[in-house]
């Protein structure tokens, strides 16, 4: 049985059985946390990030960033997918 108030709103457990299952809540918070890391790791591999500071970074970043600030990393990063010259620029620019 779940003790904590916080969790209890989260995800819910039956004492006949063993498990946890996230409430809708629960389930919407996860399925966002899943969003913004699949938006922040894709954006810092197209900024040619190495997949080993990708990881690192992304993990460090999600427990930090506002959804203002996500959402303009989202809006950045959907722009230069699209604008193959000014990432180059950018690429280019980041190395030097």
């Amino acid at each position: 049985m779940i003790k904590s108030h916080a969790f209890s709103t989260l995800m819910f457990s039956a004492m006949w059985r063993i498990y946890l299952a996230l409430t809708d809540k629960g389930e919407r918070i996860a399925r966002a946390i899943s969003y913004w890391h699949k938006i922040m790791t894709d954006f810092l591999q197209l900024m040619k990030v190495s997949p080993r500071e990708v990881e690192r970074d992304v993990e460090g970043m999600e427990h930090h960033l506002s959804t203002s600030s996500l959402e303009v990393i989202e809006a950045l990063f959907k722009e230069l997918s699209s604008n193959k010259e000014l990432l180059d620029k950018i690429n280019f620019a980041a190395k030097h």
